[in-house]
């Protein structure tokens, strides 16, 4: 069963990667990302490592630097995200382990939307 302090740390890993990759796909660099969103360049650079922890706030300058949606961000490449809904974690059923993944999909979507 994975430790929460361990299932944080690869989701900072996973918020990070995909924030290196939409920022490489721009043409940016970390120093223009870091400076346009006020966080220094170590800050910004260990957000993309993985080893900060961002907050909300910090995640929102940084998607409107980036002109991209905080759902981007937190849901790019799911498809190869670590598996937070892992069967063995909550003796669920695949089916069942679908049904809260569509439904935390929803809720990421209703929070970043709805304003």
């Amino acid at each position: 069963m994975m430790q929460e302090k361990e299932k944080k740390s690869e989701l900072c890993k996973f918020v990070g990667a995909n924030l290196r990759e939409i920022r490489a796909k721009m043409n940016l660099s970390q120093e223009t990302v870091a400076n346009e969103t006020s966080l220094s360049v170590s800050h910004y650079r260990g957000i993309e490592q993985g080893r900060g922890n961002p907050s909300i706030q910090t995640l929102e300058r940084i998607s409107d630097t980036l002109h991209i949606s905080l759902q981007e961000i937190l849901t790019r490449g799911m498809h190869s995200a670590p598996d937070y809904f892992s069967l063995q974690d909550f003796a669920l059923s695949e089916e069942d382990t679908l049904f809260f993944k569509n439904l935390l999909q929803q809720i990421i979507d209703l929070l970043v939307y709805k304003k």
